[in-house]
C-alpha cells in the first residue's frame, strides 16, 4: 500500500531490496517517464521518497521507462531498464548511476536526481537484426556479476515471433556481447515467456522466470 498522494502512476515492474530495517523499492513516480524511490519498514506500506531518475538525456521521442533493475557494484549503485520508442516499435536497455554513498542518501525524501545516464547516453542493449529472434524488443535486465564477468539476462522478441530469453555478458557493464546460444530459454523447449529472476547462491545458479503456464525455476 501506499500513503496518499504517494502511488505511482502504474504499479508493476518494480525492484526492491532491503538494507537493515529498510526496504527500498524503485518504480514510477507521476508519470512512466520518471523513477521514484519509495521505502518501508515492512515490505507492505510504502513511502515515496522522491524522484530518482527523470529520463534526461533519453531519446527525446522515447514513450516510457519500464521495468527497473538495481545493482550494487562494489559500492556504485546502477539502473538498467528498458526504454519504449515513441511509436512503441523497440524497446532498447540503457543504464543509469549514482554517485550516493546509501541508498538511504538516495531516500532522502528530496527530488534530486540520484541518478543519471551513463554509456555516454547510449543503450547498453539493443535489439539484433529485425528477422533474429530478438529483433525488435530487448526489455526486463536482470543482472548478476560474478567475479569480473557481469551477466544480464533478458526477455526479447522481433514483434512477430514470441518472446524469449536471452542472455549477454560484459567485463565493464556498458558493452555487452550476446551469447551465441541465444535464444538461452527457447519458448519451444522451456515453455519460457520472460523476465527472468537470478541470483548466484554458492556454488549453484537459480532462476525464476515467467512461463506461459506461471513461474518456473531452474537451478544449474
Amino acid at each position: 500500500t501506499f500513503g496518499t498522494g504517494d502511488t505511482p502512476a502504474e504499479v508493476g515492474s518494480v525492484t526492491v531490496c532491503s538494507r537493515g530495517d529498510t526496504f527500498y523499492m524503485i518504480a514510477y513516480g507521476a508519470t512512466n517517464k520518471v523513477f521514484n524511490i519509495y521505502t518501508s519498514a515492512d515490505g507492505t506500506s510504502w513511502a515515496n521518497k522522491g524522484i530518482v531518475f527523470d529520463g534526461a538525456n533519453l531519446p527525446s521521442d522515447y514513450s516510457k521507462i519500464d521495468a527497473p533493475y538495481l545493482f550494487n557494484d562494489e559500492g556504485k549503485y546502477r539502473l538498467y531498464f528498458q526504454v519504449k520508442s515513441e511509436g512503441g516499435e523497440r524497446y532498447d536497455i540503457y543504464t543509469a548511476e549514482s554517485n550516493a554513498a546509501s541508498l538511504a542518501s538516495i531516500a532522502d525524501g528530496s527530488d534530486n536526481v540520484d541518478f543519471t545516464l551513463a554509456n555516454g547516453n547510449q543503450p547498453v542493449l539493443s535489439p539484433s537484426e529485425t528477422t533474429d529472434w530478438d529483433g525488435a524488443f530487448v526489455m526486463h535486465p536482470m543482472v548478476v556479476k560474478e567475479g569480473d564477468t557481469y551477466y544480464m539476462w533478458y526477455s526479447a522478441h522481433n514483434g512477430t515471433n514470441p518472446q524469449q530469453i536471452g542472455v549477454a555478458s560484459s567485463t565493464d557493464g556498458y558493452n555487452w556481447d550476446k551469447s551465441p546460444g541465444n535464444p538461452m530459454l527457447p519458448r519451444t523447449t522451456y515453455n519460457a515467456v520472460g523476465e527472468p529472476s537470478v541470483i548466484k547462491d554458492g556454488d549453484t545458479w537459480r532462476m525464476w522466470y515467467l512461463a506461459t503456464d506461471g513461474i518456473r525455476y531452474l537451478t544449474a
